[in-house]
């Protein structure tokens, strides 16, 4: 799985674990969909550890 494989995956679990989220889009860059997924873990890792545990080991 390559970087940007395993990125687009990433942030399709986080966005698909929770629906006050699903609605943002996933952007086409690279550097847009890294900045998407640092907040977004940044989020779980506040709200949810076993969620944010369960991807990084994913």
């Amino acid at each position: 799985m390559t970087q940007t494989e395993r990125r687009r995956f990433l942030l399709s679990s986080l966005l698909a674990e929770a629906p006050e989220y699903r609605q943002l889009a996933v952007p086409d860059d690279a550097a847009g969909q890294k900045q998407l997924l640092r907040a977004l873990l940044n989020v779980f890792k506040d709200l949810d550890k076993e969620i944010y545990t369960r991807l990084l080991t994913a």
